[in-house]
């Protein structure tokens, strides 16, 4: 995903961000603090506007983050972005800027993005652990990764979640390594055959049972 790259209920107004000094459990983190409003929309109307890009109008279906009362509103695309109505699509929006006339898009998943169901269906449960308390959020998030890595065969969460453990051995080793049990990764890679997902999951494990230096 590039900017996104993507609550079962609604959440409260707007989620705090992760405290300075915690672990950012997910990527998708930095672009959901930035954003006012994460929300769900279809589009209404889409037309180029000179060497600018295109002038895209949504409806508001559902806000998972956000203030409510956002029923409708504007943004530009870059130029030769393709949208039609009657797409969906999942926007990290903030208001516009002052004098300006559209939102400003964080991340957007496009109602033509690969995977579109799948990385709402994420988005939400980032949303849902991201507000639990800061004790309980890693293992939580650290629990759903290992269950999405016993999905068989791999498919998007499970490389999603794949990608997320190996961020978080890049950026916080010590954490990661505290909640992580030392057979975990081994047991997710058990029946797969040998290729990608089976060799990254083993790196893993031998990384996590040394555990000497931080990578």
């Amino acid at each position: 995903m590039s900017r996104l790259l993507l609550p079962l209920l609604l959440l409260p107004a707007v989620a705090a961000a992760a405290p300075p000094g915690e672990p950012v459990w997910s990527g998708l983190e930095a672009t959901i603090a930035r954003s006012t409003w994460i929300v769900r929309a279809e589009v209404l109307a889409a037309r180029p506007v000179g060497g600018i890009g295109t002038h895209v109008e949504v409806k508001v279906l559902e806000t998972l983050q956000g203030p409510s009362g956002l029923e409708r509103c504007s943004y530009l695309t870059d130029p030769g972005r393709l949208v039609a109505p009657g797409e969906e699509e999942i926007l990290f929006l903030r208001p516009p800027a002052p004098g300006g006339a559209h939102h400003r898009v964080e991340g957007r998943v496009g109602g033509r993005s690969p995977f579109r169901r799948e990385k709402l269906t994420w988005l939400r449960r980032v949303l849902e652990l991201r507000a639990l308390p800061a004790g309980r959020r890693g293992k939580a998030f650290l629990s759903w990764y290992l269950e999405a890595l016993r999905r068989r065969p791999p498919d998007w969460p499970f490389w999603r979640a794949l990608a997320e453990i190996e961020r978080l051995r890049r950026e916080n080793p010590k954490e990661l390594r505290a909640l992580l049990p030392a057979d975990a990764l081994e047991r997710a890679a058990e029946g797969l055959a040998e290729g990608q997902a089976r060799r990254r999951l083993l790196d893993l494990a031998r990384w996590r049972r040394e555990g000497a230096g931080p990578n």
